[in-house]
């Protein structure tokens, strides 16, 4: 795919924000590692400037507070704060090792936008973040909300005081109680605007607890579009470029049509509707192979048929093999195609992608144990 990725990183290297999807199972390895060097490359040649992973809101703020303070950042650190469902796939381990080298000569700028919490081996958000945002909080209250936070985030709560909506109200009134300290102590406004930020997204992540499955999809997508938009609208200038790394189901601009979207948008949606920012949004699929879903299994990605996309992009005619243009997808209308969990399904493609990479024969991603 080295003539593919030729091509793809010289048709998005002017633009300004870049948005990269794959199978929702982070399993597929050549999907993984053309994209490691798709960033590499467009960072490197291109000046982007900002790589944002669906990826612990919370840890990689943390990474940006210690590195504005001049720390230098390990690339342990930074693995964890990617976490675990990226971290595990060797395919991102060169990517992280080069993300971290950019990281610390203040080149670039890694996020995350998941407010999700309690990501395994997450080395800030399981361990010092309660203390830090309930630092503010005046008497009894704090050790109470401390423990109440840090309950929640590992799932720890005892067997004869379990976690229910009433819990649920408690954990929400103290991260009013942690968002008023905050605003009352003597920070320094940009730590403290990061605080505020860490608790608004724990606010989110707890408001969608014992909620209907339908409803947290499109409340945690949203959430994630808000994160985007602080890096977008707050914490950049208007010289950034800016890379997003997620999967096909989340950054397809339009959601309407999506199973798992039926009663809220989906980020790529709402991006799309954001008129203040144009974007490139890239799809990936494979005509065949295999693929890794959640935890060991692997998964056969049945042969397209001769009506797919898929099979369209490895034409004999074709000038770039597995590489489907804006112009092409609209050209291809509706058609069969796999991009979400390598389901087959008939779609306007062009309506929710503006390029698509096609891989010939996938493979499971190598993962770690």
């Amino acid at each position: 795919m080295t003539d593919t990725l030729e091509v793809v990183y010289r048709d998005l290297c002017d633009e300004h924000l870049v948005i990269l999807g794959e199978s929702g199972a982070h399993g597929d390895k050549n999907a993984l590692s053309f994209k490691a060097l798709l960033v590499e490359t467009l960072v490197s040649k291109c000046n982007f400037n900002v790589v944002l992973f669906e990826a612990s809101f919370y840890d990689l703020k943390k990474v940006e507070i210690l590195s504005n303070n001049g720390t230098k950042i390990s690339a342990e650190t930074l693995s964890s704060a990617i976490g675990v469902i990226h971290n595990q796939n060797y395919e991102m381990h060169p990517l992280i090792n080069f993300l971290t080298r950019k990281v610390n000569s203040n080149s670039l700028l890694v996020g995350g936008i998941d407010d999700q919490l309690g990501s395994r081996g997450a080395f800030y958000s399981l361990k010092g973040m309660v203390s830090d945002l309930t630092s503010g909080i005046e008497g009894p209250q704090q050790d109470r909300c401390e423990t109440l936070l840090k309950n929640r985030i590992l799932y720890t709560f005892p067997k004869n005081d379990k976690y229910d909506e009433m819990k649920k109200t408690d954990i929400q009134t103290c991260l009013k109680y942690a968002a008023k300290g905050i605003e009352n102590k003597e920070l320094n406004s940009k730590l403290k605007l990061n605080y505020e930020l860490m608790i608004k997204n724990f606010d989110r992540a707890v408001a969608r607890d014992f909620i209907d499955e339908s409803e947290y999809v499109f409340m945690r997508d949203y959430s994630m579009y808000l994160n985007v938009l602080n890096y977008l609208e707050i914490d950049r200038e208007a010289t950034d470029k800016i890379i997003i790394w997620s999967t096909n189901d989340h950054v397809a601009k339009r959601s309407e049509d999506l199973v798992q979207y039926q009663v809220g948008k989906n980020m790529g949606t709402y991006l799309s509707e954001n008129q203040k920012q144009e974007s490139v949004t890239v799809g990936f699929t494979a005509l065949e192979g295999t693929t890794r879903v959640f935890g060991s299994n692997v998964k056969e990605i049945p042969l397209k048929s001769s009506i797919s996309i898929e099979a369209y992009a490895y034409n004999k005619d074709r000038p770039v093999k597995g590489y489907l243009t804006s112009n092409d997808l609209v050209s291809l209308k509706l058609a069969e195609g796999s991009l979400f969990m390598h389901e087959t399904d008939t779609k306007d493609w062009h309506t929710l992608f503006d390029i698509i990479v096609v891989f010939e024969n996938e493979e499971p991603s190598r993962r770690e144990g």
